[in-house]
């Protein structure tokens, strides 16, 4: 099939040999996924809809329209979702594998765009930013997705202006060496975190995205604070030295000063003070509790990467 992208000449024959999928993460989406498919068709070689344990017609719909349709027989999240597609991409040989949601939010006429650093050479991975298009993002969102993405960016090379987009596009190199283990929707925060560390190349292009209903301030809350969560812990897993290094330093170096604070008054007036002696003593132990656990947990991570070879 036909894949319409801006490339040189000189990398025409192998752009024509490439195999692009896409792959769509759905959930009870009858309305909608036929549309995304229709859509998406014109720029790929394959579909893979994986439908994660809906209750309506999503399997059966992606099938009579030629998908390739995993099924899991219960929900288990976005990640989880996220995870059998890319295990099916590899088994199908993909060079390039497309994600977008099954919802209709993401316009698979943006895949040209989304696969074309790919297909030259100059990423491995492309994600397509709300922040870059032209979109009306609920304040709420705009807010939440911010604090990820500052959190998220800390961490690595990558200055990404929407860690949260599940309009991606994955090289080959990316769809080999990543392995998604988080079944929910920080997902997406784990494979840029991945991708740091094995140093894959990373770029952003402008989409749109659609809200056709306006999501919950409440339930947009809820599931943005799960991801900061759970952002929070795969940060502390991949740099541990990092993550609990720093505020052991800091907690040690408080527990110092006020220590000696303690012993100068002590070492003048012949009386302890001991509010200043209770603030050197708890902060010196939680010096020392983060320094623990940074070495516990960078030994673990540590011998468990020897392990898995990664």
């Amino acid at each position: 099939m036909k894949k319409t992208a801006a490339v040189s000449n000189n990398t025409s024959d192998r752009i024509r040999n490439m195999k692009v999928v896409v792959g769509i993460p759905a959930l009870n989406e009858e309305r909608t996924i036929a549309t995304v498919i229709l859509k998406a068709k014109p720029h790929c070689d394959q579909i893979i809809v994986c439908d994660d344990g809906s209750s309506d017609m999503t399997a059966a719909i992606s099938e009579a329209l030629g998908a390739t349709v995993i099924k899991h027989p219960y929900n288990k999240g976005y990640g989880a979702a996220l995870d059998s597609i890319f295990s099916q991409a590899r088994a199908a040989k993909a060079d390039i594998l497309v994600t977008l949601d099954g919802d209709n939010q993401h316009d698979p006429a943006s895949i040209p765009a989304l696969i074309a650093p790919i297909m030259d050479d100059s990423a491995d991975i492309v994600i397509g930013s709300r922040f870059l298009g032209n979109n009306n993002i609920p304040n709420h969102r705009k807010v939440g997705i911010k604090i990820i993405n500052d959190v998220t960016n800390s961490t690595g090379d990558h200055d990404t202006t929407d860690t949260q987009s599940g309009f991606r596009a994955y090289g080959r190199k990316a769809i080999e060496s990543i392995k998604i283990t988080e079944m929910g929707m920080s997902a997406s925060t784990e494979i840029l975190l991945k991708a740091n560390s094995n140093k894959l190349r990373l770029k952003e292009v402008p989409v749109e995205i659609k809200y056709e209903t306006r999501p919950s301030p409440t339930g947009s809350v809820k599931q943005g604070s799960s991801v900061l969560l759970n952002t929070l812990k795969l940060i502390s897993i991949d740099r541990p030295l990092v993550f609990y290094g720093i505020p052991s330093m800091i907690f040690l170096g408080i527990g110092l000063v006020f220590g000696a604070w303690s012993a100068i008054s002590y070492a003048t007036d012949g009386v302890l003070p001991a509010s200043l002696a209770l603030i050197a003593i708890g902060s010196t132990l939680l010096g020392f509790l983060f320094f623990s656990l940074m070495m516990m947990i960078w030994v673990v991570v540590s011998v468990a990467r020897d392990k898995l070879g990664n």
